[in-house]
């Protein structure tokens, strides 16, 4: 198993006019910090574009009646550009 801390700020902010109406589009930023569960698998669109696929277990310990439990999550990432050219 791999530790690995992701920090990924992923921010698109755009102004389109289209037919005199002005449109933004504003998406959420996003921090997860997890285990990598395996390598990154990099491929590269038809145009060169970069993009990386890769897991990530995230552990949460919690206590029921004193007795100490953890579950897992799993969460399947895909990064696009320059972050995933350096997830290589």
């Amino acid at each position: 198993m791999y530790a690995l801390k992701v920090e990924t700020v992923s921010t698109f902010n755009s102004q389109t006019n289209i037919h005199t109406a002005n449109q933004v589009m504003i998406l959420n930023d996003i921090k997860i910090i997890g285990n990598l569960v395996n390598d990154p698998e990099v491929r590269f669109t038809p145009k060169g574009t970069p993009v990386a696929n890769c897991s990530l277990g995230i552990n949460e310990t919690y206590r029921v009646d004193d007795e100490k439990r953890q579950i897992t999550t799993f969460v399947d990432v895909q990064v696009w550009g320059p972050s995933a050219r350096e997830l290589r």
